[in-house]
């Protein structure tokens, strides 16, 4: 923290901008004056002299990039969005839209946004945003400006399948973002949770978490009419909160160590609690490379504590905490990695697993680490299946289709019904199929391994 102020301050001080006070026997001036020296030497020489506030930034952004591959250096112009997203929540018209050859087409708006408002459904054709033509628009470009900053209107022309040309103004509004969801919308909004009615299979996918997840879930989970098994989907689930997602897991568990992080700040520990344990339903966690962070948690805890079988492809080994902190003077904002993660060995050991963890011994290991550089632990599937890349790529487009409302009964388009996207996913997702023949099957989870000896950790 003190570099980065260090290095902020000396140039904000160079541009005159009022700075953090520090002092020059601080040892960090000492350590920054090579980078304070090559600040000079590019002013100097560079056919672009670099502006402090550019210099600023960068410097900080590169320092945060140091640390490690997850820490993030989040501008000032960048910060509200940054702190919608972690409240789960996100801003813009509401309307979704994906490329479809060489143009620009609607999958649907999300529900109750300024998108629904204005019945623009699946099919319908962009023409223009703005008096920006959409055959001058990339893909990027156009949901950026679709998904702006709340405050602002956004003009859309659009055709719809039936050929009629429409003209709307789209208010961009804070929009919220469900994180707990079924897989497919209804025609009324709602979201189908099952995935086999006569056997009693339920499936919900968390999509991120955050403060209102465990909320979320909890109402799903009580609305259960004691179903025979349920499927938890975390495949790409980039992770979010930590609190939360031990919360959702205690939820599973009844007692016992569900995760514990250390770092320079200390240690602090999470465990289970009987009071409030869901029934005893089997459960199997889907997971694969997008797995991350606090999904991994949650997903390795219900493997350590037998709760849950583990299906898919390993997960993406992200086992520590990030901090979001403010650094003041206008500066932006840093999400810095300040604590590692460790599952327990087992749900009765009283210490946890380490990090990185030793090789497992045996093919029953919840975690595993790959050789050579990259050692970062991953939590190993207990029935390994893997999608073909073209296939995984569908199945996300698919999963956007079912994420948004369905075009009414009356309105004309090609895109796939509900009933219609369900039944594709589901021939489709062979890990979802897998995991459907496992709750339908009643297999029972392989012996724990024995825990493996510690390593020596490290100081993030």
């Amino acid at each position: 923290m003190s570099i980065i102020l260090s290095l902020a301050g000396l140039a904000l001080f160079l541009s005159r901008r009022k700075a953090p006070e520090i002092r020059q026997t601080d040892p960090a001036v000492k350590d920054l004056a090579g980078a304070i020296n090559a600040y000079k030497q590019i002013n100097r020489r560079a056919v672009r002299p670099l502006p402090p506030a550019e210099a600023v930034g960068g410097a900080i952004a590169g320092l945060v990039r140091a640390v490690d591959e997850f820490s993030m250096y989040v501008p000032p112009d960048q910060t509200a969005d940054f702190a919608r997203r972690l409240s789960g929540r996100r801003s813009g018209t509401g309307l979704r839209i994906v490329e479809a050859g060489d143009r620009l087409v609607v999958i649907g708006p999300e529900p109750d946004s300024p998108a629904h408002e204005a019945e623009l459904f699946a099919g319908c054709q962009i023409l223009a945003i703005g008096d920006v033509p959409a055959e001058d628009l990339t893909l990027r470009d156009a949901r950026r400006r679709l998904n702006a900053a709340p405050g602002k209107t956004v003009t859309i022309r659009v055709r719809r399948p039936d050929g009629v040309r429409l003209t709307r103004d789209l208010e961009t509004v804070d929009l919220h973002f469900p994180t707990v969801v079924g897989i497919v919308r209804g025609a009324s909004g709602q979201w189908d949770h099952s995935v086999d009615q006569a056997g009693g299979i339920v499936y919900v996918r968390i999509r991120e978490f955050v403060k209102q997840t465990c909320r979320d879930f909890d109402a799903f989970y009580r609305r259960l009419d004691e179903p025979a098994g349920l499927i938890l989907d975390l495949r790409g689930n980039p992770g979010g909160s930590l609190p939360p997602a031990a919360e959702l897991a205690d939820g599973f568990c009844r007692e016992g160590l569900i995760v514990r992080t250390t770092g320079p700040a200390g240690s602090n520990t999470y465990t289970a609690h009987a009071d409030g344990t869901y029934p005893p339903v089997p459960v199997v966690v889907l997971i694969d490379g997008g797995t991350a962070s606090a999904a991994e948690i949650v997903a390795g805890a219900l493997r350590v504590h037998r709760r849950a079988a583990l299906i898919g492809a390993e997960s993406y080994g992200k086992f520590c905490l990030q901090t979001n902190f403010d650094l003041g003077y206008g500066l932006g904002r840093i999400h810095l990695t300040t604590a590692w993660c460790m599952l327990a060995r087992s749900a009765g050991s009283a210490e946890p697993a380490p990090d990185p963890p030793a090789e497992p011994d045996t093919a029953r290991a919840p975690l595993t680490t790959r050789a050579g550089r990259d050692r970062r632990p991953r939590l190993r599937p207990d029935v390994a299946v893997t999608l073909p890349v073209r296939v995984a790529r569908r199945l996300r487009q698919w999963r956007a289709r079912a994420s948004v409302m369905p075009a009414p009964a009356g309105f004309r388009t090609t895109a796939p019904r509900p009933a219609e996207l369900k039944a594709l996913i589901l021939e489709r997702d062979e890990q979802l199929a897998r995991a459907i023949r496992w709750l339908r099957d009643g297999e029972r989870l392989p012996p724990d391994a024995p825990a493996a000896e510690p390593e020596a950790r490290r100081t993030p």
